[in-house]
C-alpha cells in the first residue's frame, strides 16, 4: 500500500507571479517568506553556504540527525555536477547548457566550469526560488553568454518558449540538460511527460545529466525523516527506485553508467561512509542519438 508520503499530488499549474522579474533594468525580488523551508537554501546550508534562513538550518539539522552523511551527499552531488559539465563540454562537444533547478550559485558555477574547456559555452540557469534568481542575476549581469529565469522545471514550455531563454539557447543545436539533485522533487506521475517534453525539444547530440535520491538500499528511517521535512517546504520529496531512475533517461544512451552518487565523493572520504551512502542517490549521463 502506498504511504501518505508517497501519494501523488493532485494536478496543479505551478503558476508564478513573474512580473517583477521581466524587466532587466532596476528590479528587486519580491518579499521572501523566511518561515517557509526552501530546498535550495537547505542545499546551500549543507554545502557550507550562508544564503539560508533559520528555518532552513533547523530543517537541515533534523535531516543531519537522521542522516549524518547528508553533507557528504550534497558535496558528492556538487562534484557530479562539475564532472557532468566537464564530460559534456570537453568530451561530447556541448556548447550550451540549461541548468534546471540550479539552486543558489556556488563557485565554480556551471558557466565558470564549462569555460575552462570551451570559452564560448552559453548557460541558462533556471529556478523557481526568487532568492536564487536574485543571486543569479547579480552574478550574471555583465555576462552576455548567460541568462537566469524564474521558472519551474515542471513547466518546461514556460522555459523552452521564453524569448529570454532563446536569446541564450539555440534549440536547433545540441544542448546539455542538467537535472542535478532536483528530480526527486518531481512527482512520479509527472516525470515521464516532463522528460519527454525536454527530450523532444533538443536535437540529436544533446546530453542529459541527472542525480536524484533513490530508495533502493537507503536507510528507511532517514528517508522518511527527509520526506517529512520536505513536506514543510516548497517541494515534496519523491524517492525513486533504481529502475524508475533509469526510466528518466528514455531516448538517451548512457555515456556514463548509472552509478551511486558516492562515486563522486572526495578521494580522502572514508570508504565506510561511502558504503553507508551507496543507496542514497544515483547519477548518470546520457546522449540523445
Amino acid at each position: 500500500m502506498t504511504s501518505p508520503l508517497e501519494e501523488e499530488p493532485k494536478a496543479s499549474s505551478w503558476s508564478f507571479d513573474r512580473t517583477w522579474a521581466e524587466d532587466a533594468g532596476d528590479w528587486v525580488p519580491p518579499q521572501t517568506d523566511p518561515t517557509k523551508v526552501s530546498p535550495a537554501r537547505i542545499y546551500d546550508f549543507l554545502l557550507g553556504g550562508k544564503d539560508n534562513f533559520e528555518v532552513d538550518r533547523e530543517a537541515a539539522s533534523h535531516l543531519l540527525t537522521a542522516s549524518p552523511h547528508a553533507r557528504q551527499v550534497a558535496q558528492a552531488n556538487r562534484r557530479f555536477l562539475h564532472y557532468a559539465v566537464e564530460r559534456m563540454v570537453r568530451d561530447l562537444g556541448i556548447r550550451q547548457i540549461i541548468d534546471l533547478g540550479t539552486g543558489i550559485p556556488t563557485s565554480p558555477s556551471v558557466h565558470e566550469n564549462a569555460r575552462r574547456f570551451a570559452p564560448s559555452v552559453r548557460v541558462l540557469y533556471v529556478d523557481h526560488d526568487p532568492v536564487v534568481l536574485a543571486h543569479g542575476r547579480a552574478i550574471l549581469a555583465t555576462d552576455p553568454g548567460t541568462g537566469a529565469l524564474l521558472r519551474d522545471l515542471r513547466d518546461p514550455a514556460s522555459i523552452l518558449d521564453d524569448p529570454a531563454a532563446r536569446q541564450v539557447i539555440d534549440l536547433t543545436q545540441p544542448v546539455g540538460l542538467l537535472f542535478v539533485a532536483v528530480m526527486h522533487f518531481v512527482p512520479f506521475i509527472q516525470a515521464p511527460m516532463l522528460m519527454e517534453t525536454y527530450r523532444n525539444a533538443v536535437p540529436a547530440g544533446s546530453c542529459l545529466a541527472i542525480s536524484a535520491v533513490c530508495r533502493d538500499d537507503s536507510d528507511t528511517e532517514a528517508l522518511e525523516t527527509a520526506q517529512q521535512m520536505y513536506e514543510k517546504s516548497s517541494a515534496r520529496l519523491f524517492a525513486r527506485t533504481k529502475a524508475q531512475f533509469e526510466e528518466l533517461f528514455e531516448g538517451f544512451e548512457f555515456v556514463e553508467p548509472m552509478s551511486p552518487i558516492t562515486r563522486w565523493l572526495s578521494e580522502d572520504h572514508d570508504p565506510a561512509d561511502a558504503a553507508a551512502l551507496a543507496g542514497g542517490g544515483r547519477a548518470g549521463i546520457g546522449i540523445k542519438v
